[in-house]
């Protein structure tokens, strides 16, 4: 239970961070913002579950397990953007895909880290928001509103791709660790 509980809240920061830019700062929205205050939980307490019952089963070791939910939660991210919300690039063509998916891999990525290594998940943590957080927040202050709803998404893209650095690194100690 305590697993779950750390996924799931370590996850929920790792996401909330972009909504609430995002959806606060650049867009308004704030029905939205109060959405994914409640669908990030939920959505991370299923993802731990499929990843229990069914990642852990099909993976050999800790090295698969992680690359998999890497894979999974980038698919099953893009997928909740693409025919659920519509920010699919047929029907949104100024959609970025690649930040969706970095985005969405690290939502439950960061989380599985944590969880695993936690000294080196809570350092991508406070990464993302202080980091992320403090450069959002410069960018929201310095550009007019037109450019932030650009910016913002660009810069949300640059970030979570930088932060597979981080999980190279994970997976280079999962490595070292299995030939101990």
């Amino acid at each position: 239970m305590r697993r779950l509980f750390a996924f799931v809240a370590v996850g929920s920061a790792t996401a909330l961070v972009v909504e609430f830019f995002f959806n606060i700062a650049v867009t308004g929205d704030y029905d939205n913002f109060l959405f994914t205050l409640v669908g990030y939980p939920v959505y991370l307490a299923l993802f731990f579950a499929l990843g229990q019952l069914v990642l852990r089963r099909v993976a050999h070791g800790e090295r698969v397990f992680f690359v998999l939910t890497y894979f999974s939660g980038g698919v099953l991210g893009l997928a909740i953007e693409w025919f659920v919300m519509g920010n699919s690039p047929w029907g949104n063509p100024d959609s970025i895909p690649w930040g969706m998916w970095v985005f969405w891999a690290a939502v439950v990525t960061v989380p599985t880290i944590y969880i695993e290594e936690r000294e080196h998940g809570w350092r991508m943590l406070r990464s993302i928001l202080g980091v992320y957080g403090g450069v959002s927040l410069t960018l929201w202050l310095i550009l007019p509103p037109p450019l932030r709803l650009v910016a913002m998404p660009v810069w949300m893209t640059v970030f979570y791709t930088y932060l597979h650095l981080p999980y190279f690194r994970h997976l280079r100690s999962l490595h070292q660790r299995q030939d101990e």
